[in-house]
């Protein structure tokens, strides 16, 4: 598992806080964009020796020559090479179109012993799940990316089918995702990598609508929940008598409300976040391996049974996620 971090072309000084911190928790990082590779080198002079991989994110767009690109990773170290990316998007009556594009990047990926990295339109997962299976099975290590405008294991039968396709290639690895993505460490062998923004979360393509919330305050990860809620809404808890606490040395005890009205709530969210969710993976990874499949299960099932405890001014009704994870 790894966190999932931006880094611009000339990283900022927020990028490379936010890298830093990351660092600290587990042994591997993925940065993401054109400044990946110089911010890698920062921190490596500044003694991080954990894992790195590099998304250079061409799927968004960006025109990369594969060639050049695996060998800068190479020259770096990184722990697997990437290919630069390719997105494919739902095309509903050509079911083989996923297929084509694994044939065209797959020896290119093989030539450059590099990893093919896909970010494929979440109803592949959800809708076609037969054709991703099928074209995966090209005998080259594949990483996957989730597009979507809004959660994309949300969707009816994304998680179900999500676990079919890990266990039928338990060596995929998830980029740019949310908590759900240790599923590819609980069924599969596969890196999981974790975004700490809406973001980095899934990735929007420009044929999608992202959804836009008028609420700008932060979304915190709860970790007995296994969701993300906003601030505002953890602070209305507050409110109604029925906080969530934090035990994390990130919040020492206090309200998770509380980050609502603190000072600088989008990082004290994320420094939230970062122990949150990394206390999530290690109790996934520290399972042993036959038994992991069934402590994320059970991890879904105990937070399930926490909704609804507080009354109706409190989490009510879980989010479809969750519900996809218990209930398929």
């Amino acid at each position: 598992m790894s966190f999932y971090v931006n880094a611009s072309q000339s990283p900022t000084p927020a990028q490379r806080e936010l890298a830093t911190r990351a660092s600290q928790f587990g042994d591997a990082l993925t940065l993401a964009g054109p400044g990946g590779p110089k911010l890698m080198r920062e921190l490596r002079d500044s003694g991080f020796r954990g894992a790195v991989l590099l998304d250079a994110v061409g799927y968004a767009g960006r025109p990369i020559n594969p060639v050049t690109w695996a060998q800068e990773q190479a020259a770096l170290g990184v722990d697997r090479v990437l290919m630069p990316g390719v997105y494919v998007p739902w095309t509903k009556g050509e079911i083989g179109t996923l297929g084509s594009v694994v044939e065209v990047e797959c020896p290119v990926a093989a030539d450059l012993d590099a990893t093919l990295l896909l970010a494929i339109d979440a109803r592949w997962i959800a809708n076609g799940i037969e054709a991703v299976i099928d074209a995966l099975a090209c005998g080259c290590p594949v990483a996957l990316v989730l597009a979507d405008a809004g959660d994309p294991l949300e969707r009816k039968e994304a998680a179900a089918n999500l676990r079919r396709l890990i266990v039928c290639h338990p060596g995929t690895a998830l980029l740019r995702s949310d908590h759900g993505g240790l599923a590819v460490t609980a069924w599969g062998d596969g890196h999981c990598s974790i975004g700490l923004s809406t973001s980095t979360r899934h990735f929007v393509a420009s044929d999608m609508a992202a959804f836009k919330s008028r609420d700008d305050s932060p979304r915190v990860f709860v970790r007995g929940l296994l969701d993300w809620f906003k601030g505002s809404q953890l602070a209305g808890w507050d409110a109604a008598n029925v906080p969530i606490r934090c035990s994390f040395p990130c919040c020492g005890g206090g309200s998770l409300g509380e980050l609502y009205f603190s000072g600088d709530n989008a990082r004290a969210a994320v420094r939230h976040n970062m122990h949150a969710l990394a206390d999530f993976a290690d109790h996934i990874l520290n399972a042993p391996r036959e038994d992991r499949a069934s402590v994320f299960r059970e991890a879904c099932e105990r937070a399930a049974s926490y909704y609804g405890l507080p009354g109706i001014r409190g989490p009510v009704e879980m989010k479809s996620q969750l519900k996809r994870w218990v209930y398929s």
